[in-house]
């Protein structure tokens, strides 16, 4: 109903709305942030951007099962504040968080504050003016800022994700008013993540991420080796509190600054090396668990020479390289007992 009312409002053509933000509020079609009115004229424009018919169906979304069709996905973005060359990434993140690995309907309707984050890799970093580098998760950049928030309006206009209603998350977050980076290939020591995951380099792709949080990690030590940096790393990404890891492997994200990520690469570290001494390093003692997690943990194989391993495999573990100057980085814990991380080659550009 939501999405056919948003229908009616931009076949009337006003475009002049004195209180359209108060109007929309009431309606249930906003993120608690204004949109702009999504006019005939400015839909119109989004389309231009795509050669899909409005009215092809480009995913379903739950829990409403509402068809996420380009037109509505236009409209959605134009309500999000979105360049009308942002929507072959917006649609190409709607197919990312769509596909069959990534567990959409659990994100929109769980008490768990998860969210879909987004990364882009590619030559549509630079044409859209994506940022990647200094703040790139934080204010001020449009095409982060409103790429992201789109996804999330076509989740409560489309799929139904609305607060209270069938979203239950017992705190939510603020990342889940949309969440988007794009990898610094540039400065990056290693190959990019969507050349790990099998695409070509000059390939634009979209990322998708379920995790739940994110955690801010300074590389001062006084071991100044690669090792003593990772160590505060892996321990930071340790917690025995985390219930996540009763649940499954919990597939986290690590996004590395860029002085970091060529230190380590300079110490002579791949990125896969990387991955092992994280999975080493973020390892707890079993003697910390009661016997019934013990157990667990054992039976489930979680459990290996007397610790508790986040994931099963370290390649399990995510690296991203972004960021600006300085010696930090962010982790970003996951939840997901297969794969979440879903590349997706973005056609139109």
């Amino acid at each position: 109903m939501i999405a056919k009312r948003l229908e009616l409002a931009v076949a009337s053509g006003q475009d002049g709305y004195d209180d359209f933000f108060d109007m929309a509020y009431a309606k249930g079609w906003t993120d608690g942030l204004p949109v702009i009115p999504p006019t005939a004229s400015r839909v119109e424009r989004m389309l231009t951007a795509v050669s899909r018919k409005p009215e092809e169906i480009i995913a379903v979304i739950p829990p409403r099962r509402g068809e996420a069709t380009v037109e509505k996905i236009a409209i959605n973005s134009v309500m999000a504040g979105c360049l009308p060359e942002y929507l072959p990434v917006v649609i190409a993140a709607v197919q990312a968080i769509s596909h069959p690995e990534f567990p959409l309907s659990i994100l929109n309707t769980g008490t768990n504050p998860q969210t879909p984050w987004f990364a882009v890799n590619g030559p549509i970093r630079g044409k859209l003016d994506i940022n990647s580098g200094m703040g790139s998760m934080g204010p001020g950049w449009r095409a982060n800022s409103t790429i992201g928030r789109a996804v999330r309006l076509i989740l409560i206009n489309i799929g139904g994700a609305i607060p209270g209603l069938y979203t239950r998350a017992t705190f939510a977050w603020p990342h889940r008013n949309g969440m988007l980076i794009g990898e610094y290939e540039e400065e990056s020591p290693w190959e990019p993540f969507h050349v790990e995951h099998g695409y070509p380099k000059d390939t634009s792709t979209i990322t998708a991420f379920r995790i739940t949080s994110h955690i801010g990690i300074h590389g001062n030590t006084i071991d100044s080796s690669a090792r003593g940096y990772l160590k505060p790393m892996g321990l930071a990404m340790a917690s025995l509190g985390n219930l996540n890891l009763y649940g499954g492997n919990l597939m986290p994200v690590i996004a590395i600054g860029i002085e970091k990520a060529r230190f380590l690469a300079q110490e002579g570290l791949s990125k896969s090396d990387v991955k092992q001494i994280l999975a080493e390093e973020s390892r707890m003692p079993l003697a910390y668990y009661d016997p019934v997690l013990q157990k667990r943990f054992a039976d489930s194989g979680r459990a290996r020479g007397g610790f508790v391993y986040l994931v099963d495999d370290p390649e399990e573990i995510h690296i991203l390289v972004g960021g600006g100057p300085g010696g930090h980085s962010v982790y970003a814990p996951g939840y997901s007992a297969t794969p979440v991380s879903n590349a997706v080659i973005i056609q139109e550009i």
